[in-house]
């Protein structure tokens, strides 16, 4: 990659973060009973219906939409839907599988109505972790693994779930009795469009007003900022996330966070693919089409900053090629010479330059003694005048310090670290490739 500067994008989603502001849009049920009270997301309808709502919500394995009807607890149900499904609002309990459905409840005063979630191991929201603590909302398990006693014992109204292609949900909503709602928000191709979402959880709370100024203050900043955007003319390349159980899930060319890129002036480099959702692409083919990209996009979820270290024990290894110059150096205003210099006394080893024959090189001389001994990297600079079996080794900071000289007192001048090796026989190694020969 032209640089290796990792921008670290903690985007949970665009809505979470925005204050409320009063637009003139504003939901009301005095419009007409056809109209589509929903501009951006293409998975949902809401349309006034008598004196009360229709959902309509995308089916997952067809392009028909499963209705649902919303009238206020106190008003009489119209006789010819009478066999639909009905919702009585304000609903007063829930179970919110994603944390764009519970985010939302949070954000309208109504964290009470929440009784149950998934993975509550990977919320970074002090609240909602207190309250699972406390064991007023409950964790329900994974995605894959939902705990189906706990669901049947909360007795909730309602379950937002995400319907993933492979998962089969059906049985929770007949064994707890509760009313199953589809949120298929991941698959809107346009950020805004997934934002819209937050409407049915209004439309839920009796909120609906409030949750459409809400939106509308969104997309009206997403809508300018998009504007200014469109000058761009020398566009960045850009790739995104991280492999997983040696799949790389990368974002459609169709969905939401490509949409994100396109607008933002950049250039994601799957943009010709037309899925909505992810796609499964093996490590190498990631790596094959990425290796020239400006920008690799990834979503931090660690509790520490992401560093070389953590990158190497995710991908369980202890050798990284990296730009380190001018790459880093442009892109944070310092050298990262002291870093590689510590990081190789923890047996992560960080060569130089985008150097991928030293890196190389060193794999060979860790393999050959068992990693009982730690490279060093060292760049030629002149034979010894007298000894021709010795050279003049320089390098501006990936010297491990165990091999520092005894009495030696390291400095530093400008983050490159600088002291002398201890005195000894070292094996000099290059593994190097030259008009498609290697050596």
């Amino acid at each position: 990659m032209k640089k290796s500067l990792i921008i670290l994008l903690s985007i949970i989603y665009i809505f979470i973060s925005c204050d409320y502001a009063t637009d003139k849009n504003a939901l009301t049920k005095k419009q007409d009973e056809t109209s589509n009270l929903v501009h951006y997301a293409e998975n949902f309808k809401i349309s006034p219906y008598k004196d009360g709502y229709k959902l309509e919500i995308r089916n997952k394995n067809s392009s028909n939409f499963d209705d649902f009807y919303i009238f206020n607890d106190s008003l009489d149900i119209p006789e010819e839907i009478k066999n639909q499904t009905i919702i009585r609002t304000p609903i007063k309990s829930a179970i919110a599988f994603s944390s764009t459905q519970w985010s939302v409840f949070q954000k309208l005063g109504e964290t009470n109505i929440i009784k149950g979630i998934l993975e509550s191991n990977y919320s970074k929201n002090d609240e909602i972790l207190r309250l699972v603590k406390e064991g007023v909302i409950i964790d329900l398990g994974t995605s894959n693994q939902v705990n189906t006693e706990k669901v049947i014992n909360l007795k909730a109204e309602l379950i937002l779930y995400t319907p993933y292609p492979t998962i089969d949900y059906s049985n929770l909503g007949e064994l707890s009795g509760s009313i199953m709602i589809p949120f298929p928000d991941y698959l809107e191709s346009h950020p805004l469009g997934r934002a819209e979402w937050m409407k049915v959880i209004g439309i839920l709370c009796e909120k609906e007003n409030e949750t459409t100024e809400w939106f509308n203050s969104v997309a009206n900043r997403y809508e300018s900022l998009s504007d200014i955007c469109k000058s761009i003319e020398n566009k960045p390349t850009v790739f995104s996330d991280l492999p997983f159980e040696n799949q790389w899930y990368v974002p459609g060319g169709n969905s939401y966070i490509a949409q994100i890129f396109k607008d933002s002036g950049s250039n994601y480099i799957w943009h010709d693919d037309n899925s909505t959702g992810s796609l499964h692409i093996d490590a190498e083919s990631v790596l094959l089409k990425a290796q020239n990209a400006d920008y690799w996009r990834v979503i931090n979820s660690y509790d520490t900053p992401f560093t070389y270290e953590n990158l190497a024990k995710e991908n369980d290894c202890n050798i990284i090629s990296s730009e380190c110059w001018t790459g880093i150096t442009l892109g944070w205003g310092a050298n990262p010479c002291l870093a590689m210099c510590l990081l190789a006394d923890k047996d992560v080893y960080v060569t130089c330059e985008w150097d991928i024959h030293m890196t190389i090189t060193n794999v060979l001389l860790l393999s050959a003694t068992r990693g009982k001994e730690k490279p060093i990297q060292g760049e030629f600079t002149c034979r010894h005048p007298e000894n021709d079996n010795a050279e003049l080794l320089w390098h501006c900071g990936p010297f491990p310090l165990k091999y520092k000289a005894k009495g030696e007192k390291p400095w530093l001048y400008n983050t490159k670290p600088s002291f002398r090796l201890e005195d000894g026989e070292y094996t000099i190694a290059r593994f190097q490739a030259e008009n498609g020969k290697y050596y």
